[in-house]
């Protein structure tokens, strides 16, 4: 409940012009053609434009960390990066994103006893929350997918996707928490995850992470 409260709180306040941010993300190299021309980087799954004045993004690509930044940019709204520590709560999927094959998204680190939590948008969002919850990258309106103890037998979500030929082209995102318990600690956002639903190619995949 502390958890839904905190997400739909921020999903319909105004977030207006944050100039620091701490987020947890998958960085991308920023290859294509840009009018901003300063960034190198960007949030894979959101899109948020990144760079750094003090350290070299490149060694942080393709896993999940967790950084500070502060706003920057000439013509362009740029997160300049100014520290980087592990990602304390991460996101995982898993599976075949195609209508009637399941899928399974994870909300890590694994270990720790703690609690688990996940939403998911069609479409996404910067919004700096504080440097402990992080930064939520849903937009408005995001749906909750579930909760559940990080050491249960099944610690994480898994559905079927519906067999409907409408899903083929829809995009998901997801972002999710992860809590400790006993004793209770800080509610960390995850990394965003996103997927396309394409046309159905079998066989499934099953989900394996």
């Amino acid at each position: 409940m502390l958890a839904r409260t905190l997400v739909t709180l921020a999903l319909f306040a105004a977030p207006g012009l944050a100039q620091s941010a701490t987020f947890t993300a998958v960085l991308e190299p920023a290859t294509q053609p840009s009018i901003c021309q300063e960034e190198t980087h960007l949030v894979a799954c959101n899109g948020a434009l990144v760079k750094s004045t003090t350290l070299d993004l490149n060694q942080y690509v393709g896993k999940p960390y967790r950084f500070t930044a502060k706003l920057g940019g000439v013509t362009c709204n740029i997160w300049d990066v100014t520290a980087v520590a592990p990602a304390p709560a991460t996101l995982t999927f898993c599976g075949s994103a195609v209508p009637g094959c399941p899928i399974r998204l994870r909300v890590g680190p694994s270990g720790a006893i703690g609690m688990w939590f996940l939403w998911w948008s069609p479409s996404s969002a910067f919004v700096p929350l504080d440097a402990t919850l992080g930064t939520l990258m849903l937009g408005a309106p995001a749906f909750s997918l579930g909760s559940g103890p990080t050491a249960s037998a099944t610690p994480y979500f898994e559905t079927a996707l519906p067999s409907s030929p409408a899903l083929v082209g829809l995009t998901v995102f997801s972002q999710g928490a992860r809590m400790d318990i006993g004793p209770v600690g800080p509610l960390r956002l995850t990394n965003p995850i996103c997927f396309t639903i394409a046309p159905f190619l079998p066989p499934c995949v099953l989900p394996g992470c």
